[in-house]
């Protein structure tokens, strides 16, 4: 049977708990509660995105190829910044909590893996019709794209 992979949902669900590590680090919440689980949703989009990264890679004939692999580094990219606050203890609920040793060594090998599939990534980015490497999106027009939904109706202005 052949296996089909949903890269856009995968990726929008990775990115989703990404965020979600990201603004549970940002709140004031228990770290003896919170810490652990993070640690091990991070451990599990490392996970992941080597196991979705790597079909995508051995298909140079994959449609929308570079655009995949622009969100894989995008979200990539992510990942590390958050692994490396929690390691850091910067601006995040861990600066209350001392890391367990196993915990730093996960959060060390996911900020690893992430950089060896950005390198990865890099070097297997198939140029354009025009010879361009350029990526479609900037990081800043990927993280306004992923930013959280604010359901609140802006205020007109009145003139």
């Amino acid at each position: 049977m052949n296996k089909r992979i949903h890269y856009e949902d995968n990726l929008f669900i990775l990115t989703a708990m990404i965020h979600l590590v990201r603004d549970i680090c940002i709140l004031e919440g228990s770290p003896e509660l919170f810490l652990e689980k993070s640690v091990e949703d991070l451990r599990f989009v490392d996970k992941t995105l080597g196991a979705l990264l790597d079909p995508l890679i051995h298909n140079p004939n994959f449609i929308d190829r570079n655009e995949q692999l622009d969100q894989f580094f995008e979200i990539d990219k992510e990942l590390s910044v958050i692994a490396t606050l929690l390691i850091e203890n910067r601006e995040t609920f861990s600066k209350d909590a001392a890391l367990i040793p196993e915990m730093t060594e996960t959060l060390r090998n996911i900020c690893v893996n992430s950089a060896n599939r950005q390198r990865t990534i890099e070097q297997n980015y198939s140029p354009d019709e025009n010879g361009s490497m350029d990526h479609p999106l900037s990081s800043s027009e990927f993280t306004e794209l992923f930013k959280p939904f604010d359901p609140k109706p802006r205020e007109k202005k009145s003139s």
